[in-house]
């Protein structure tokens, strides 16, 4: 009897993405900050993990196309292990030569793991389906969650504790052994996994456009855009706007962060169980108008308000975010055909990245503008360009079908 692949797919899942996300957030916000990179540079470094999603399609056509996909998976996936695990050393080098290291690193990173993203998970939803619960992917999103948040406030904590820039260099670098002894566990995995199902007939690059021609993917993938691109001037701005404006105490930073990622892994539960009862479209809108109002709270929150206001839109923004990761990610399982999703998941993953690049690259260059001086309003106004994004997502959202939650 041929053995369940999904628990080697899951225990490789979560080791990855943990070291993958603790290389994120604050913690990347303080490297960029030790390294003495500009604002505006730092801003688009921290956006990267949502502004190189359109590799995704380049990934996904790619994979689509070759003949050799078990190759293809080792080699993009070493790739972007190897420079992740070297970002964090680069404290290492002088200031100068390690602030453009860093930079190169992670970017590198980025780009491979975009590239191996759309292939990898076509190799498990396809080798673990019809061998998994209906809760499966709700309980590695949970799972998930639990590592991650252990890990990150262990990566938070020796950051917050270091008093000088010589124990913050010395943090770094343990943060650097963490993520390379996580990545460590995880590729050794990657062996043992089931080979990939065989390429069909090469596929006609005209088919990449196939996904977006489906009306009803097409309302997916526009509603997933609308919220990433909301989150451009929102949660990957205020991870900067803590550090680097509003000057939190890491400590502070490592113990909220903490406790909302605990909220995001007890709250995705609920809302799989609440999108069986009421659809994941009533679902996401709800998670949807509450986000909406924490932006707003970001939008109002001052060096002066920030010891209370900080906890309370860090632990209650943390909730709708495993809901809505879920509910998106589903809705695009549930819409794609099996023999081309890594495809239909490159097209949503390209025009969401392209949009949040663009996005990106225009809050960096108002970022850049605020902080010369050359503006008149301040970065907080960047919150409210989410915020009215977000209820764009609210409108996009009640597009979608009506229909049960199969998670």
């Amino acid at each position: 009897m041929e053995k369940n692949p999904a628990p080697l797919f899951l225990a490789e899942h979560i080791l990855s993405m943990t070291a993958y996300w603790v290389c994120t957030g604050p913690v990347l916000a303080k490297l960029t900050e030790y390294l003495a990179l500009p604002l505006g540079v730092s801003n688009m470094i921290t956006q990267l993990t949502s502004t190189l999603l359109m590799l995704q399609l380049v990934g996904g056509a790619w994979y689509g196309r070759t003949r050799h996909r078990r190759r293809y998976l080792m080699a993009s996936n070493l790739t972007w292990r190897v420079c992740l695990a070297l970002t964090c050393f680069t404290v290492l080098l002088p200031q100068g030569a390690g602030g453009m290291a860093m930079a190169v690193l992670f970017l590198g990173a980025q780009v491979a793991f975009q590239l191996c993203s759309p292939a990898q998970t076509a190799w498990e939803i396809n080798a673990v389906d019809g061998k998994v619960g209906a809760s499966f992917y709700t309980r590695r999103e949970t799972w998930f969650m639990v590592v991650y948040t252990l890990f990150m406030c262990g990566a938070e904590l020796l950051v917050a504790l270091a008093g000088t820039n010589t124990e913050l260099q010395r943090s770094f670098v343990w943060i650097g052994g963490i993520i390379t002894l996580l990545l460590i566990a995880a590729t050794r995995l990657l062996p043992r996994l089931p080979d990939p199902e065989a390429a069909g007939p090469a596929m006609p690059l005209r088919a990449l456009a196939g996904p977006l021609r489906s009306p009803v993917f097409r309302r997916v993938v526009t509603a997933g855009t609308l919220w990433n691109l909301a989150n451009v001037f929102v949660g990957s701005l205020s991870n900067l706007y803590a550090v680097r404006i509003l000057e939190m105490d890491f400590f502070a930073v490592m113990l909220w962060s903490t406790l909302g990622n605990v909220l995001r892994a007890a709250f995705t539960p609920p809302a799989a169980r609440m999108a069986e009862r009421m659809g994941w479209r009533k679902t996401l809108t709800v998670y949807i108008a509450l986000a909406l109002v924490l932006a707003i709270g970001w939008w109002r929150i001052t060096p002066d308000t920030a010891a209370v206001l900080y906890p309370v839109l860090t632990l209650l923004g943390s909730i709708p975010v495993g809901g809505l990761t879920l509910g998106l990610f589903r809705l695009q399982v549930q819409h794609s055909p099996a023999a081309t999703r890594s495809v239909y998941f490159s097209a949503n993953s390209a025009v969401s990245g392209t949009v949040c690049l663009v996005g990106a690259s225009v809050c960096s260059a108002l970022i850049d503008a605020i902080d010369r001086g050359s503006l008149a309003f301040g970065i907080n106004s960047l919150f409210l360009v989410g915020t009215a994004l977000m209820a764009a997502t609210i409108l996009s959202v009640w597009r979608l079908p009506q229909s049960k939650s199969d998670t």
